[in-house]
């Protein structure tokens, strides 16, 4: 992430970069850990839930 974070940022005024999270186990469903980690990496999250 730190790698898509950087371009994201050089390429702000230019560029939206949109990212899906896909679970791929059970603990890949919890909304709080996927918050917690977004946050972790510096990365915004919108959501419906």
């Amino acid at each position: 992430m730190p790698q898509v974070n950087e371009f994201r940022d050089r390429y702000k005024d230019e560029l939206n970069v949109v990212a899906v999270h896909m679970p791929r186990s059970e603990n890949d469903l919890s909304i709080e850990l996927v918050k917690q980690t977004a946050e972790e990496q510096n990365t915004a999250l919108h959501s419906r839930f």
